[in-house]
């Protein structure tokens, strides 16, 4: 998983624990994403709503007083945010994609963007070892256990 995780939701307040013994580590940001643009200038967006005021405002006036609230002026900023509203399946001009980087950002500037110490397959191989410690079996252990897969897929038990 390459994205963030939310590691504020209630999934993971109930799972943490486990995937703590199953030696899963986060690692964080204060800067969780960015982007270089044509201009060769860079835009960031913090883990800091002063930071991210300071920057916004940097590229138009009045964009860092009104980026979360209202729409902004800046293309950079769109530039910044339009990548995550792809990220969440919409196109920036769909309906909701206005609502939906307004939500990212904010989990990004309240979250960061935490991610599995080792890449992302650390976070599988927590999930899997915590499934098997409560008795769940997984495609790694179908020879053993008598899943019945298709196409790789797991379809059942014999």
């Amino acid at each position: 998983m390459a994205s963030e995780h939310l590691l504020g939701s209630a999934g993971y307040a109930e799972l943490a624990s486990d995937l703590k013994a199953a030696s899963l580590t986060y690692l964080n940001t204060e800067y969780p994403t960015g982007a270089l643009l044509n201009s060769g200038r860079g835009i960031f967006l913090s883990t800091s709503g002063e930071a991210n005021a300071r920057e916004f405002e940097g590229f138009a006036p009045g964009d860092g007083a009104v980026w979360l609230a209202d729409r902004f002026q800046s293309p950079e900023i769109g530039a910044l945010l339009a990548p995550w509203v792809l990220h969440a399946g919409l196109s920036p001009d769909a309906a909701g994609s206005g609502f939906m980087v307004r939500v990212m950002s904010a989990a990004f500037q309240m979250g960061g963007m935490p991610i599995p110490q080792g890449g992302g397959d650390r976070l599988v191989q927590a999930l899997q070892k915590v499934i098997l410690s409560h008795g769940g079996t997984s495609p790694a252990t179908c020879l053993e256990s008598g899943c019945l897969l298709a196409d790789g897929f797991l379809f059942g038990f014999s």
